[in-house]
């Protein structure tokens, strides 16, 4: 009872530090014109929502860093690798890729949106870590970070994600009218072989960030679980936001589509990266 009411304590803090980080790296950081434009205008849900979304990242950090063999500065930069990588980078490529649909928000917005968000990963990841009391201790690292016999297997995920990407864009995004008229005007559709071959390379992308989660769990389902859950929600809770640069009915599309494909290529990445021969 006592470690379940510490546990949840320590969600709790999480939860409230992930709030202050991020109110402090908007406020260090610059913003673009569209995003202060919308925080001037303010939105009475925008604080609950705010917490809503600190708790789910909450529940993520905490279900890793317990879980973890790993300890220290190497824990940090590991957490803040995959988070980082998964949550701002990856996403950000694919604002880039789609740019003609975001008028009002040009490269350097980009930048500056990725700045933000590297100032709060950088305040947030060592904070949880102390929380979650992994600072101190020995690291058990359970398998190299780079492997020869990953490679085979990067390609063969790579190949996959578009399939996944694809589907889930067409049968899940799609499927709305309001994305269909959203990005009706984009230079770049899923009938150009340039999206595929830049989707295959995202595909790799997405295994190199996921490397640290590979080297911080010793059992193989804690290692897949991580993976699919971080890849399902880290890069799309924020979806749930009052959206500057997109309707409503588009971001909660984005939403179910993101979460529901990204939460089973994550699955599959996992399964694939760890192989069949370790212990679950």
């Amino acid at each position: 009872m006592k470690k379940t009411l510490v546990l949840i304590g320590r969600i709790l803090a999480l939860t409230i530090i992930g709030l202050i980080a991020t109110i402090l790296s908007s406020a260090l950081t610059p913003q673009p014109e569209i995003v202060r434009a919308a925080e001037n205008s303010g939105n009475g849900d925008t604080m609950l929502l705010l917490l809503v979304e600190r708790l789910v990242v909450a529940l993520i950090f905490t279900f890793i860093l317990e879980n973890t063999t790993i300890r220290g500065w190497k824990l940090a930069g590991l957490m803040f690798w995959a988070v980082f990588g998964i949550a701002t980078f990856m996403m950000q490529i694919e604002t880039l890729l789609f740019g003609s649909a975001f008028p009002a928000l040009s490269t350097g917005d980009v930048f500056l949106l990725v700045l933000t968000a590297l100032v709060g990963t950088l305040l947030y990841v060592p904070l949880a870590i102390l929380v979650m009391g992994k600072w101190k201790g020995k690291s058990v690292q359970t398998r190299p970070l780079f492997r020869k016999d990953y490679l085979p297997r990067v390609a063969l995920v790579a190949v996959i994600y578009p399939i996944f990407y694809f589907f889930f864009g067409f049968f899940v995004a799609w499927q709305s009218a309001a994305v269909r008229e959203f990005y009706a005007n984009t230079t770049i559709t899923s009938a150009q072989p340039l999206l595929t071959i830049i989707q295959i390379g995202r595909g790799a992308l997405w295994v190199l960030v996921a490397l640290p989660l590979l080297v911080m769990f010793e059992k193989r389902w804690v290692t897949i679980t991580a993976i699919a859950v971080s890849f399902s929600l880290l890069p799309s809770i924020a979806l749930i936001f009052p959206n500057p640069l997109m309707p409503a009915a588009v971001a909660q599309a984005h939403l179910i589509e993101i979460a529901s494909s990204m939460l089973l290529f994550g699955a599959v990445t996992g399964w694939i990266m760890t192989g069949s021969k370790e212990k679950l």
